[in-house]
This record gives structure tokens, sequence and C-alpha cells, in this order.
């Protein structure tokens, strides 16, 4: 039973509304692939289960001895939730070329130690972009939670080639998530604007670029979306959209056990990603079946199957769902938990 500490320099409002989650005993990330929905046996439908290490290098980036204890414990991935001011610079020079990944004004060195070493400990990396510069909000200097889009693209397009495989001395990485709980106001703002849902439209622009530059660089890079928050909250300074809700309009899909189109779109993604935070223990369903806890991933599973075939999700893969955060709450101090002497 694994679950995923979160760093604490992000436990800020996403943190407070994480349902109270005791979130204890290893620093460790699941990414849980999913072939068939979780009804009944998980051999029976697929399901492969791999785990990792969630880093936010340069912040707290795993040492040697982290990173070859976590491949000895039969992890295989190294999430690095990357903070994009870390390597740009806070003050762009005159002639800075943002798309080059040679630029004198980038600082890679943490990174590309990082990278590295997971790979030559036998690690696969996986790069999460977000937290935007300065000047690089939109408009700038106002909020992390929304990045220009293209200085976004541009940045994205020097760290993939800097990680393509073909630069001497430099790793290859081959997965990409573009950023973090877009489905939530502590990440991507605006959420709501009037009746709109203005979160989708805009999540989905970032989405279609960043896999256009991604594969772009390499076919065979791998995209990841989504990373959805996983429950529907609606109160004074924070909003988020329920998960299911989030996902179905973003690939243009009705509700119900068979969906349809119901506007003409296509996004680009390989793999979906969610965060199922759970309250109480792992097989509690949340009231709002909107909202995505571990007992009814399937329900976002089945979406992500249907929006492939009805071609509003376009991969050369199968596309895939993973879970790359989760946790469930422990008995103490939750009644309603997994007793401690379990966890």
């Amino acid at each position: 039973m694994l679950h995923h500490l979160r760093p604490t320099h992000r436990a800020s409002a996403s943190g407070r509304l994480r349902l109270s989650i005791l979130q204890v005993a290893l620093a460790s990330l699941i990414l849980w692939t999913f072939a068939g929905n979780l009804g009944g046996n998980a051999q029976a439908f697929g399901v492969q289960l791999q785990t990792g290490l969630a880093s936010y290098p340069p912040f707290g980036a795993p040492g040697e001895v982290a990173l070859a204890r976590t491949r000895s414990s039969g992890a295989r991935f190294l999430k690095l939730a990357l903070a994009w001011r870390s390597i740009a610079p806070a003050n762009p020079p005159a002639g800075f070329d943002a798309a080059n990944p040679f630029d004198p004004s980038y600082r890679w060195k943490h990174l590309d130690w990082t990278v590295s070493r997971a790979i030559a400990r036998g690690l696969t990396p996986v790069i999460d972009i977000l937290e935007p510069p300065s000047w690089a909000e939109s408009p700038p200097g106002s909020s992390q939670t929304r990045p220009d889009l293209g200085a976004l693209m541009m940045f994205t397009q020097a760290i993939v080639t800097r990680y393509d495989g073909a630069q001497p001395g430099l790793p290859r990485v081959a997965y990409w998530e573009a950023w973090n709980e877009p489905n939530a106001s502590f990440f991507l703002e605006p959420q709501i604007e009037g009746n709109e849902t203005v979160s989708v439209e805009l999540y989905r622009t970032m989405l279609n670029d960043f896999a256009s530059i991604v594969h772009g660089v390499r076919p065979d890079n791998i995209v990841i979306g989504g990373a959805l928050f996983p429950n529907e909250v609606r109160r004074p300074g924070t909003t988020t959209i329920a998960p299911l809700d989030f996902t179905r309009s973003l690939f243009c899909l009705s509700a119900g056990a068979k969906p349809s189109l119901i506007c003409n779109t296509r996004v680009n993604v390989d793999v979906w990603s969610l965060h199922p935070y759970t309250s109480g223990g792992p097989s509690t369903l949340p009231a709002n079946r909107k909202n995505i806890w571990i007992t009814n991933l399937g329900s976002i599973t089945s979406t992500v199957r249907a929006a492939q075939r009805l071609g509003t999700l376009v991969s050369s893969h199968t596309a895939r769902v993973w879970v790359s955060e989760f946790g469930w709450n422990s008995n103490p101090p939750t009644h309603s938990g997994v007793p401690v002497d379990l966890e």
C-alpha cells in the first residue's frame, strides 16, 4: 500500500483541499496504467502497476542514495514536476532565445544531473512542466496559474529538444506531461467565466500545442495530459471542475454509459492522468460520482476509450489512463480510514 507524499512547498491551497488525507509512509508516486476498468481482479483486465518517485527539481531533487533505493524497491519511474522558473532566467537578457536549449541564460545543470543519474540507475524519467517565470505569466507578473502559451511552447521546444537523445552527452526523455491539475484554479485560471468552463478550451489549446512540439521533436515521444484534481469545489477564491465533467468536456462527449459527440474537436494526447485522492478507505465512493476517487476510476477509463473510438482523442497508440498521484485516509485520525497498523 503506497502513498504519495507531496512536497511541502506545494502544500498550499491544493494541499488543504485534499480532504484531510493523511499522506504518510513513502515519498513515492504511483503510475498505474489501465488496460481495462477496475471491476474485479486487476490482472483479469490487464492492469499494469508500476511505481516511482516524485521529485520537484531543483527543490528536493533526489541524490544517488535516494535514486538507488528507489530502483532497488522495484520502482521504474522518476516523475520530475519541473518548475519552469527554476530553469529560465528571472529577467531574460536582450537576445534571449527561449526555444534554444543551449541559450546561455538557461540553467540546466541540476536537471541534467538528475535525469542522467536516474537513467543510470535504471529509472525512466517523466517530466511535468509547470510554474512559469513571472515574465511568462499571462499577463506578465500576474499569477503562476496562467502561463503565456507562446512562452510555454518555446520552453517546451527547448527542453524536449535538449533531451531528444541526439544531443552529445545529454540523456533521452520520452515522457512529457503538460501542466498539473488544469481543472483547479490554484493551477490554472480562470476556470469559469459566466456559465462557461473556459479552462477546458484553454487547456485543450495548451495540450494540442504541447503535443505538436513534443511529437514534432520525436514522433515516439509520449504526451501525458490531465493530472486532474479529484474533486469539484465551488467556494470564494477556489473553483475546481469535477474531473469527469472536465474530461467529457475536453473530448466533447455527452454523459452516460454510451457517450456521443456533442461538438467537433481533436485532442492529441497519449496518456490521460488522474490524482484520485480518496476520503476514507480506498473502497469509498464519492457522493458526487463526477469526482474521481480510486473506486470509480473506471468511469474515466471508459470515457477515454470512447473519445478515442469517436475520434476526438488522437494518438498513434491505444490511449492509456494513469494514476500519477493518489492517497486515502488512515485511522486515526479519520474513523472511516484504513487502520494505521495496516498502512
